[in-house]
C-alpha cells in the first residue's frame, strides 16, 4: 500500500468515524424520526441518498439523516458520497447541528 493510498483510506476512516460519534451522540434523539418526517428541528430532512445502499455504515448516515444533521454532497440526485473525504468545514456544520440540539 503507498502513502496516497494510505492517506485516502484514513481520511475515509476519520469520516466514517465522524458519522459514528454523531450518531452515538443522538441515540436517544433518533428513536423520535420516522422515515417521511419532513423536518427536524426546524430543517427540512434530506431526500433519502441515492449512494448508500449496500455501504456498510448506511445505517448511520440514513440515522443523521433522519436527525437533519447533513444534507448529503448532492441534492440533484440526493447523495451522501460516503467514501469522500470530510472538510474541516462539514465537520464544523455537524458539530454546530449537534450543539443546537
Amino acid at each position: 500500500m503507498n502513502n496516497t493510498t494510505q492517506i485516502k483510506a484514513l481520511v475515509t476512516a476519520i469520516y466514517i468515524m465522524a458519522a459514528l460519534l454523531v450518531l452515538s451522540t443522538l441515540v436517544g434523539t433518533i428513536g423520535g424520526y420516522a422515515i417521511g418526517r419532513q423536518e427536524a428541528q426546524g430543517r427540512a430532512i434530506a431526500a433519502p441518498f441515492t449512494d448508500i445502499s449496500g455501504h456498510p455504515y448506511a445505517w448511520a448516515i440514513e440515522a443523521i439523516r433522519l436527525a437533519g444533521l447533513t444534507a448529503g454532497c448532492s441534492t440533484d440526485p440526493s447523495m451522501y458520497c460516503p467514501d469522500r473525504p470530510l472538510t474541516r468545514g462539514e465537520a464544523a456544520v455537524f458539530l454546530a447541528r449537534m450543539l443546537e440540539r
